[in-house]
C-alpha cells in the first residue's frame, strides 16, 4: 500500500493517509484497528464511512 513517514500521528496527518490510500484506488476498507489515537475515528470515517472500527489488542484498557 504505501510507506509513510511524518513528523506527528496526528488525526489530520492520517486523514492524508487515507486521502493517498483512496485516491490509489481504494475503494473501502472493512476493518480498522486502531490504537485510540483522539480523532483518528472520525477520519476513518470521513474517508471510509462503512469501515468498522476496533480497539487493537495491545490497546485495550486493562479493567473496563
Amino acid at each position: 500500500m504505501g510507506k509513510w513517514i511524518g513528523g506527528n500521528e496526528s488525526a489530520k496527518y492520517w486523514l492524508g493517509v487515507l486521502n493517498e490510500i483512496k485516491n490509489r484506488g481504494t475503494e473501502g476498507i472493512f476493518i480498522v484497528s486502531v490504537d485510540g489515537l483522539t480523532g483518528f475515528t472520525d477520519a476513518i470515517h470521513d474517508v471510509y464511512p462503512y469501515a468498522e472500527i476496533q480497539r487493537c489488542i495491545v490497546h485495550q484498557p486493562l479493567f473496563h
